[in-house]
């Protein structure tokens, strides 16, 4: 009896312990998803807020704003433009603030097609925003970027609100809107699963604990295995969530995917205002060499070394990307043939004059060839046949002896 009352104590502890741990691991597991899921709204609306200035015409923020500044004209294409952009990103709202004698206005928004249908609480230009959360103050007040979750008469968001400063030293905030219903939604659906989870665990081992303690071992393996395969089945998930990605893990540049996403209404801009879009392809030359000669290690820095000139030498507005292996896209808005051109120029001096100190202390250069192409409003062409233009312009350089720009014709 004594030996029964010992095991049983010993099952009992056993069963608080490991229901103290399914406790743990599905509080701790929810954790993490949500802090995953807030992560990955909050990228979502900083890249939806950041773009809206691209969409606007170059002098946008730099006139002194008020009421007749822009026309409805003006207005009513850029609601067209960033409401479609707003679409595309999966955003409720995209939209631009200032502050003007102690009240903020709409600068810019998009709308729903609802709102752009009936103009019912549509937020066009120079709209009084009177509900104003407390963070949009904050914005302006400190410079900092602003999180928030509130509510108003377009309804509940999470929202971010990004400070942005003129030449003129004016500040305005560019911002995005999310539904909350939907966070709530994929936060619900995570608790849900990590319960269900977490329930199947315990009615799983429960009673082999209690009834089956002989078993014990064996149902341990059992779980081992399982675990194993859902691990396996998470793992494959994740290839694929980060397949979906909008960011090259090697150089933490946008992917083709994401460029492509962001390309159009470039275009769109460029066809609407009198100003001019160009494409930049990048190509390492005898890269091939570098990887069969010293290893895809040394490859790899190569393409990172690269990634970073290309970041420090485009401009805040330009979209740089990894276009796949050694071969990377610049896109630049509101420029012109000579300015393109002499940015090219200027990162492919910066390449050229890098060295690379290897691990065997051998130093290593290495240089790039450009290919060049500009579209305007009176394009009638894809960004798909830009880049086609600026890839024959590439082969033009790598045919002519590389190490150079060569523009298309």
């Amino acid at each position: 009896m004594q030996y029964k009352n010992a095991n049983s104590k010993k099952i009992l502890l056993a069963i608080i312990l490991y229901l103290f741990w399914v406790g743990y691991f599905t509080v701790n597991n929810y954790i993490e998803e949500k802090n995953r899921i807030y992560k990955e709204i909050d990228t979502k609306l900083i890249s939806g807020a950041k773009i809206l200035p691209l969409l606007l015409s170059s002098n946008f923020h730099k006139k002194e704003m008020n009421k007749d500044t822009v026309s409805k004209e003006e207005d009513w294409r850029n609601i067209i433009l960033i409401s479609k952009v707003a679409d595309v990103m999966g955003l409720k709202y995209i939209y631009s603030l200032i502050l003007k004698d102690g009240k903020i206005y709409f600068s810019s928004s998009s709308g729903t097609a609802e709102e752009r249908k009936t103009h019912h609480n549509l937020a066009t230009y120079f709209t009084h925003y009177d509900d104003v959360p407390p963070e949009v103050k904050m914005a302006f007040d400190t410079g900092k970027i602003q999180f928030a979750e509130y509510s108003d008469k377009w309804g509940d968001f999470r929202s971010v609100f990004i400070p942005m400063l003129t030449k003129g030293k004016v500040t305005y905030l560019v911002a995005a809107d999310i539904e909350t219903s939907y966070v709530k939604s994929l936060l619900k659906d995570s608790l849900f699963k990590s319960l269900m989870n977490s329930l199947w665990f315990v009615m799983f081992l429960v009673p082999f604990i209690i009834f089956y303690f002989r078993e014990l071992w064996y149902s341990k393996k059992a779980l081992e295995s399982k675990v194993e395969k859902r691990t396996k089945e998470l793992n494959k998930t994740n290839e694929k969530l980060k397949k979906l990605a909008s960011t090259d893990p090697l150089t933490e540049l946008f992917n083709r995917r994401h460029f492509e996403s962001l390309t159009e209404p470039f275009l769109e801009l460029a066809k609407r205002n009198d100003t001019e879009i160009a494409i930049i392809v990048i190509d390492i030359d005898n890269f091939k060499k570098i990887n069969d000669t010293y290893g895809h290690k040394v490859g790899d820095d190569v393409i990172v070394d690269l990634a970073t000139i290309l970041k420090r030498g485009s401009r805040q507005s330009d979209i740089v990307c990894r276009w796949g292996g050694e071969e990377f896209i610049i896109l630049l808005a509101n420029t012109n043939g000579k300015s393109v051109l002499t940015i090219a120029e200027k990162i492919r001096k910066k390449v050229e004059n890098l060295v690379r100190t290897l691990e065997d202390g051998n130093e290593l250069k290495f240089t790039i060839s450009c290919g060049v192409a500009l579209v305007n409003k009176e394009s009638n062409t894809s960004i798909h046949n830009v880049i086609d233009r600026a890839d024959r312009a590439l082969y033009k350089a790598k045919n002519s002896g590389k190490n150079k720009v060569v523009e298309s014709t």
